[in-house]
């Protein structure tokens, strides 16, 4: 699995001895287990390259992970630690401080490109995980300010006595008294009150993760309390009310003899406003949203939602616009944008601000760009913004040179951290770095394994979420390494883990347990791989519609097909089996339709198997990695299936690319080649393939909707996968002995608000559409 994190840093010339070239920079870290290691790439001259690591230093290292909104190195590898690179070499021998802004500002040895280094020796960076706090592409000369205090940390301190009406039943703090850590003296102190306003309190609480704050009896809670022994600081804190962080604020932080230097003598307590996404628990709505096609945990009545983030208040910006979900352009956006958009969504203010597709590409409409908040707006749609041409092909806004779906913005919003001990705590480890281990869970106070029986993706999914850690890459069933904690029991004490996926914690899932853990092994015990990065496939509808149409196909065609059982059942009856391959008048009805699945996320789409576990296929001559990678199905509008087939893959490989994607997957290699998906590319199967179809001989005429669901077991991890289905609404049809087939409506119902989305399913859908082009049956 690679993992890319790309960023454009805008600088100033070079410091000496080269001229200045590019203005911007792209910068991105490859192939590293996480998002914040990897091998170091620039963008130059349309083309990525590496940086040798001849004279490399940690202080080299700094000015890197910085581009890249870190807040600085841990440590850098020579020697290609994370694979060797291709192109060229861009950077030998800068000489840095460690204290630039870029690259582009340290005093350069050599010209772009003009090194005799080899790619064994290219370079690679492990950075902080912390992230530069308020870091905007858009503002990088403002972030020499925030690196000077790169954690400026806050949080509420509620007095014991007034712990019960300061903690939410999700067990946020949510009053008390505002504190400031101080890093000098690694000590919290309180904040002084003088002057404080409505606007200090607003941008307080959003740096807590809460969208607003309420006013409350401060005598009564800070009754019996010596407030004049109080601590302080930090003192004259003035805000607008549209910063992110407290730090961006006018303010006074009070060195170590300055603490009681605060004219009332009185402590800033607060009491902030949790969101919707907090104050109600958001349950599936049945009577809104049908299962057959999408599931969703989007709180009714928003036309803003975050899609592909890992972690909760985090991903890809999508508005709402006639019912149809659309993205927006990086053009002009920035941190006050992103302020008014975690608030709308019941989160606090946006920690980070990210334009190019930092969560992976939309696929719908680009409906804006430009947008302009004061910071101040209680809605994105108030803002001031430019709207785009939304009626262009998906071709040509893939094409448009400017605000197509690589230029997506996303967010990470800051969210309220639970400070109570929750009933079922979680933790990974022992494992190679922060984002793997054996997963061990707490109940009732004691410490130990999570039983890996019947676990799934979805289990995993909540895990990784809950823990802030992202996607899950992988787990691990029966793990035989990753030992247990000193402190914990090398025993399973939870079975019986049930997650949809969707839930923001384990609590929230079912949970039935099954008498003895250890169906297969002796450590029947559960290991989890996170990581920030992963695919996501898409349906291209466009070519679904298209292609699909009705083929009669004779029986002397398909024995290969009958193999892979892409038939229906009648075509394995006895009194047909022994003789229908020999008999060239026997025939089989097909819905015939080419399927491409695009990837649009931020890592390769791989085989959950390894290469040792294909299954080789000696009728067609190729390994299946996947037996299960998009069903198809055929149901009446009631929902009753009449029909399916199946597409094992039995090649995963890059077909399609664009966007300066280049093909990495070919199944034509010796031994099966390397199977996969890359970012940017597509798996396209045609019609004219076995098991591209559902054989329809044995389904009469009539109304259908036409399903196809993709990696439908979650066997591989994906950003997203409410996206993975696809529907069209199919006439079948037999006039006069000739078989027609209308199809239309072919889209993602992801991609719709789910009253508007839930018309498509209907009868009435089918009324006055047997008009226009009817495809005719064919015969091969």
């Amino acid at each position: 699995m690679r993992f890319i994190l790309l960023f454009r840093t805008f600088t100033g010339s070079f410091a000496q001895r080269v001229t200045p070239e590019p203005k911007d920079l792209d910068v991105r870290l490859m192939d590293g287990p996480t998002g914040n290691e990897g091998r170091i790439e620039i963008f130059h001259e349309k083309e990525w390259g590496t940086v040798c690591d001849d004279s490399f230093s940690t202080e080299l290292g700094h000015v890197f992970c910085r581009m890249a909104g870190y807040t600085g190195a841990i440590r850098y590898h020579h020697s290609a630690r994370y694979g060797r690179g291709d192109g060229p070499i861009w950077i030998d021998e800068p000489s840095c401080s460690g204290s630039e802004m870029s690259v582009m500002n340290c005093t350069w040895t050599n010209k772009w490109g003009e090194t005799d280094c080899e790619h064994h020796e290219d370079v690679s960076v492990e950075c902080s995980p912390e992230r530069i706090p308020g870091w905007d592409l858009l503002k990088l000369k403002n972030a020499q300010a925030v690196l000077e205090n790169d954690d400026f940390k806050l949080r509420l301190k509620p007095l014991l006595r007034q712990r019960r009406n300061s903690v939410s039943e999700k067990g946020f703090i949510t009053a008390g008294f505002l504190e400031h850590f101080s890093k000098d003296e690694d000590k919290w102190f309180r904040v002084c009150a003088d002057d404080w306003s409505n606007e200090n309190s607003k941008v307080a609480c959003g740096q807590l993760g809460f969208s607003s704050f309420n006013g409350f009896d401060y005598a009564s809670y800070t009754r019996g309390e010596r407030l004049r022994r109080s601590q302080f600081g930090l003192k004259d804190v003035k805000c607008d009310g549209s910063e992110n962080n407290i730090q961006w604020c006018s303010k006074t932080e009070l060195g170590e003899s300055q603490h009681r230097e605060c004219k009332s003598r009185e402590p800033v307590v607060l009491q902030c406003k949790p969101g919707r996404h907090y104050s109600d628990r958001i349950a599936l709505t049945e009577q809104h949203v049908d299962n057959m096609f999408t599931r969703s945990r989007q709180p009714e009545g928003l036309n803003v939602r975050l899609k592909s983030g890992g972690n909760l208040g985090s991903g890809r910006v999508e508005v709402m616009i006639n019912s149809e979900w659309g993205t927006v352009c990086h053009d002009g956006w920035s941190v006050l944008s992103a302020n008014v958009i975690c608030r709308q969504l019941g989160f606090g203010t946006a920690k980070h601000a990210f334009s190019n597709s930092e969560f992976g590409n939309g696929h719908g409409p680009v409906f804006w760009s430009n947008v302009n908040c004061t910071g101040h707006e209680t809605n994105i749609f108030k803002c001031q913004k430019t709207e785009l041409d939304i009626d262009i092909s998906a071709y040509k806004l893939r094409m448009r040179e400017k605000c197509n779906h690589g230029h997506d913005v996303s967010v990470i919003c800051n969210t309220p951290k639970i400070e109570e001990k929750a009933e079922l705590n979680l933790r990974l480890v022992n494992g190679r770095h922060l984002r793997e281990g054996r997963v061990e869970v707490q109940v009732d106070r004691k410490w130990g394994a999570l039983c890996s029986d019947d676990f799934t993706m979805a289990n995993a999914i909540v895990i990784c979420r809950q823990l802030g850690f992202g996607h899950p890459h992988q787990f691990i069933e029966d793990l035989s390494y990753w030992g247990a904690s000193d402190d914990a029991e090398d025993s399973a004490v939870l079975t019986g883990l049930q997650c949809k996926g969707d839930e923001y914690h384990i609590e929230e899932c079912d949970v039935t347990p099954f008498g003895k853990c250890g169906k297969k092994s002796k450590t029947p015990f559960t290991g989890i791989v996170c990581n920030e990065r992963s695919a996501d496939l898409i349906v291209d509808t466009v070519l679904l519609e298209q292609s699909l149409h009705i083929n009669r196909r004779s029986t002397g065609q398909l024995q290969c097909a009958a193999e892979e059982n892409c038939l229906s059942e009648t075509a394995y009856l006895p009194e047909y089996h022994a003789t229908q391959y020999w008999d060239p008048y026997r025939e089989r009805m097909l819905l015939r339709f080419s399927t491409r699945v695009w990837n649009r996320g931020t890592a390769d789409f791989l085989p959950k198997s390894a290469r040792t576990n294909w299954d080789w296929h000696a009728c067609h001559g190729h390994y299946h990695s996947m037996e299960r990678f998009i069903d198809y199905d055929l149901m009446h509008v009631n929902r009753t299936k009449v029909a399916q087939g199946h597409k094992a893959s039995f090649c995963l490989e890059d077909n399609d690319c664009e966007g300066g994607a280049s093909r990495r997957y070919d199944c034509d290699n010796v031994g099966g080649g390397n199977q996969g998906i890359s970012m940017g590319c597509a798996d396209t199967y045609l019609y004219t393939l076995d098991c591209q179809w559902i054989d329809v001989t044995d389904v009469p005429p009539g109304e259908y909707l036409l399903r196809l669901h993709v990696n439908p077991e979650m066997n591989v991890s994906e950003t997203d996968y409410y996206n993975n289905i696809a529907v069209c609404n199919i006439i079948y049809e037999n006039s006069a002995g000739q078989l027609r087939l209308y199809a239309f409506n072919c889209h993602i119902p992801d991609d719709y608000e789910g009253r508007y989305i839930s018309q498509f399913y209907t009868e009435r859908a089918f009324v006055g559409r047997r008009t226009g082009y009817a495809r005719g049956e064919t015969r091969t």
